[in-house]
């Protein structure tokens, strides 16, 4: 007669604990749906955001995010490889009003780096560029080129 009692008492305990899942997993979902819902929103209002999922979402950035990104003295030195880039495109299009080849560019960018002297001034203008106190918003690295007297004249010869 004992053991009868115990069972009830288990059994009744039992569905006590899978009601509260029940609901608990009914509170969740129903959490889940409205952040979800607030997320979208989220996305379509915010360009940030919705740029961060884009980007973050490719998987040829993902990749090279992956591969490059490891710690943040890599991030800076990607940092300023792509501010380059960016800055040799443009220089190059001012000066002669047509888009640079990829294959120009990488030569451009590679013989910059291994001469001492370009990459110090290279180095000087990104931390210019990058450092907090800078107030100058519009600082771009263009002004390494003042100081290296831009060698795509001289790779040509």
């Amino acid at each position: 007669m004992e053991d009868n009692k115990l069972v009830r008492k288990i059994s009744k305990d039992d569905n006590y604990v899978n009601n509260n899942e029940n609901q608990t997993d009914i509170i969740i979902n129903n959490l889940k749906k409205d952040l979800l819902n607030e997320g979208g929103k989220i996305l379509k209002k915010n360009k940030f955001f919705n740029d961060l999922e884009n980007i973050m979402s490719n998987s040829e950035f993902k990749n090279f995010y992956d591969e490059y990104f490891k710690n943040f003295n890599d991030i800076k030195v990607i940092l300023l490889y792509m501010k380059l880039y960016e800055t040799i495109q443009k220089e190059y299009f001012e000066k002669n009003n047509k888009k640079i080849e990829k294959e120009l560019l990488a030569y451009i960018i590679k013989n910059l780096m291994m001469d001492n002297i370009t990459r110090k001034a290279i180095f000087k203008s990104f931390n210019t560029f990058t450092d907090e106190k800078n107030t100058i918003n519009n600082h771009s690295m263009l002004d390494i080129f003042e100081n290296i007297n831009f060698k795509i004249e001289n790779n040509r010869k």
